[in-house]
């Protein structure tokens, strides 16, 4: 049996936990049981003073105590019943390890993320703010990475999972060790294997349709794809649908006006999650400029549309991209980017068949990315968990 433990603790979530605890127990064949764990007075108020903005970060002292509370429950319950692996799921950051290392258990704790640092080289050229505050944020970093309590709870793991190869390589040299790497999601369902591909003659004629789709704020950095879009200095042969709002939103629409460009952009907004999924099953290519990501749910979505995706060649774009599904930029600075991805649109602009290759490759590539494929990795990392504990005992 698996004692698998969630963040689910916010108030924005108890809905949500009610309905799962009321799941009856044959909706899984009577193989699963969730258990709520509320929080208790000090992290309602801890939480309080977060939200409402009177002491920033408090979350993740109302956090600690939550995970307390999760402690406890779990004590009572491998005293009722035997369970063989303990798995600690949090939203990928490390900072928070919880206690259940403490159980005795055969313990996995991840996929973790947000440790590498971020590219100093590209926030840098957004200005001096945005420099200064990705130097502070990689510093910060460093240190609650060794904070007591983290390098306990990875010690104490029998498995390690890292969101990204990078954050696996950060894992291993300040600690030593050796973390598998696999994304926090997949994709839901079977790609469509059926889907019509771009046919090269008949689309030959056709604008190159680019979608991008996300929040419009700084680490999302939309502005490297309207600079390069910019540089084609061919409006007519391409399309771009923005989908997603933000507090750049106004910013970047005046920046694609500035640069010629907004005549062939469209600003969707936020949409209703079909209407987005009919726009980017629509595009011939995705577009993603993200500086800062571990794996962003949408690339998924692109590939098992069979749409393949330009990115750079960092985050988990650099472990779920590969040359047959898609185009991996390398990290450089904003303008340099901007060159680079103004380069690779143009090349299909004027070479549909390498467009509908990888399109191909996207279809086949979501196959191994699909949750059935995760199911077969999840049940070999228990048993090596398992494993691995008996031989440390």
């Amino acid at each position: 049996m698996i004692w698998w433990s969630c963040t689910g603790w916010q108030e924005t979530t108890w809905a949500m936990w009610r309905e799962m605890a009321a799941v009856p127990a044959d909706a899984f064949g009577g193989r699963v049981t969730f258990v709520p764990v509320m929080p208790d007075r000090r992290a309602r108020i801890a939480n309080h003073l977060n939200r409402t903005g009177h002491v920033p970060f408090s979350f993740y002292v109302a956090y600690r105590y939550w995970h307390l509370g999760v402690l406890a429950a779990a004590r009572r319950i491998i005293t009722e019943r035997q369970i063989d692996v303990v798995h600690y799921l949090c939203p990928i950051g490390f900072r928070e390890p919880g206690y259940l290392w403490k159980l005795g258990k055969p313990y996995i704790w991840g996929p973790i993320g947000g440790i590498a640092a971020r590219p100093v080289i590209a926030f840098g050229d957004l200005g001096l703010g945005e420099r200064l505050r990705t130097i502070v944020r990689n510093a910060v970093n460093e240190v609650q990475f060794r904070a007591p309590r983290v390098r306990k709870g990875i010690l104490k793991a029998d498995v390690l999972l890292a969101a990204t190869s990078e954050n696996a390589q950060a894992i291993e040299r300040i600690y030593g060790r050796k973390a598998i790497v696999v994304p926090e999601n997949a994709i839901d369902s079977a790609p469509m294997i059926n889907r019509a591909l771009p046919d090269p003659k008949a689309v030959s004629h056709e604008p190159l349709r680019l979608v991008w789709i996300g929040t419009l704020e700084t680490r999302k950095a939309i502005t490297i794809l309207l600079r390069a879009l910019a540089r084609l200095n061919a409006p007519t042969r391409w399309t771009l649908d923005v989908i997603g709002d933000g507090p750049l939103m106004t910013r970047s629409r005046e920046e694609a006006a500035a640069l010629g460009v907004d005549s062939s952009i469209r600003w969707h907004g936020k949409v209703p999650r079909d209407k987005a999924v009919a726009l980017l099953g629509h595009a011939h290519l995705h577009v993603l400029t993200s500086l800062a990501e571990a794996n962003t749910t949408v690339l998924w979505e692109a590939m098992g549309a069979s749409v393949p995706t330009m990115a750079i060649d960092h985050c988990g774009m650099h472990d779920s991209i590969c040359d047959a599904c898609g185009i991996r930029i390398p990290l450089e600075g904003i303008e340099a980017m901007s060159a680079l991805f103004a380069s690779a649109i143009g090349r299909l602009i004027d070479d549909r068949a390498a467009l509908t290759r990888l399109s191909d490759g996207a279809r086949l590539c979501a196959i191994d990315h699909g949750w059935e494929r995760r199911t077969v990795f999840w049940r070999d990392i228990y048993d090596r968990a398992i494993a691995v504990h008996g031989t440390s005992r």
